[in-house]
């Protein structure tokens, strides 16, 4: 189990549906490696996160807390230049001459005249009689021993010089300019689940989809997670809210409310009183705590006393085979009230015809 620091991430996790998919995913081996692409427009995106996530922001933020936890790990499989000053990935790249910083240089095909050591663009060099130095007036006729070729090179318009690597100028398109001794390079990574992180994966993904299934079957409507408003105003965050078939949407209070801890300590008194106090609030007339790993003594005993059922699981696998067994009695148990209550309103019109007979 990870530490309190990680806490924190461990929650955003488990309440978070679209990330919970992604993970349930992962496990089940749907895909290895989460691919960058890099598009100019768009600059680096995940497109399998982006499909889970439904954004780029999303998958960014899933890529921060999964790495923060140690879920995934990752590989530099490319870099691209972004703007030192705002990050930007969009520039134009200028040229300019290394000897004066002027921006008129021309780029070709050139010779070089070995022995006078002339240098100029090859139209430079023909002659009637051939190749024929424009310096010297010399005819060349042996290349290597005469005269040697570039395919190409620039020229300074401004001084003169002839150089073969410009120095390079970046303008961003948030009109930022700097050279090449302030280009910042980000690294484009793809991520991989870490494989002496599997057991906190199987901690971790809690199928609230599956483990809810009886409700839903039932008539119940679920969301999870679910953020429910308290008769003082505020609105509460549970794992998952649930209201009976026989519930209005958007008046009634929530049947039931659930709230998952997980921790490297168990929960304790405080938690059961932090989540009585927000079920109260929502009117919610059934609670759940559901823990990883477990519970105080005196965490049981609150919750008894406030009658909150509280499950315990040493990982998620088994929270959630305790969890759905809860949910399937708690539709068999309004099954067999509706059937005790059509029983009852039955009897005085059993009643009414005998003594009506008599």
């Amino acid at each position: 189990m990870e530490s309190k620091s990680a806490n924190s991430s461990l929650f955003a996790i488990i309440k978070n549906k679209k990330v919970q998919k992604l993970l349930l995913a992962m496990k089940s081996g749907k895909f290895d490696v989460i691919e960058p692409v890099v598009k100019f427009n768009g600059g680096v995106d995940y497109p399998a996160l982006s499909k889970f996530l439904g954004s780029r922001e999303n998958a960014e933020e899933t890529i921060m807390i999964l790495s923060g936890i140690g879920l995934l790990i990752w590989d530099i499989v490319d870099n691209i230049v972004v703007c030192p000053h705002c990050g930007s990935h969009k520039m134009l790249l200028k040229t300019r001459c290394p000897s004066c910083g002027s921006s008129r240089i021309v780029r070709g095909a050139m010779i070089e005249h070995l022995e006078c050591g002339h240098i100029d663009f090859e139209e430079n060099f023909k002659g009637a009689e051939g190749i024929v130095c424009p310096h010297c007036k010399k005819t060349l006729k042996s290349l290597g021993k005469d005269y040697r070729t570039y395919s190409f090179l620039y020229r300074c318009m401004s001084c003169g010089s002839v150089f073969q690597s410009p120095k390079i100028r970046y303008l961003c398109d948030n009109g930022h300019e700097f050279d090449d001794n302030n280009i910042t390079i980000q690294n484009v990574k793809a991520y991989r689940l870490n494989p002496e992180k599997k057991g906190l994966l199987e901690q971790i993904t809690v199928n609230f989809e599956d483990l809810l299934q009886p409700l839903i079957e039932g008539g119940w409507r679920a969301e999870f997670p679910a953020a429910v408003p308290g008769m003082t105003g505020a609105k509460h965050d549970f794992t998952f809210a649930s209201w009976s078939k026989s519930s209005e949407e958007g008046k009634n209070p929530p049947d039931l409310v659930g709230a998952l801890h997980m921790s490297d300590s168990e929960a304790d008194a405080t938690d059961v009183l932090a989540f009585w106090a927000k079920a109260v609030d929502v009117g919610a007339k059934r609670r759940v705590m559901m823990t990883i790993p477990k519970m105080s003594e005196e965490g049981k005993a609150l919750a008894r006393a406030y009658n909150i059922e509280v499950i315990e699981g040493k990982d998620a696998a088994e929270l959630q085979v305790k969890a759905k067994e809860l949910m399937r009695r708690i539709i068999e148990n309004e099954r067999k009230e509706a059937a005790e209550s059509e029983e009852e309103q039955a009897k005085p019109t059993e009643e009414t015809e005998e003594s009506n007979q008599t």
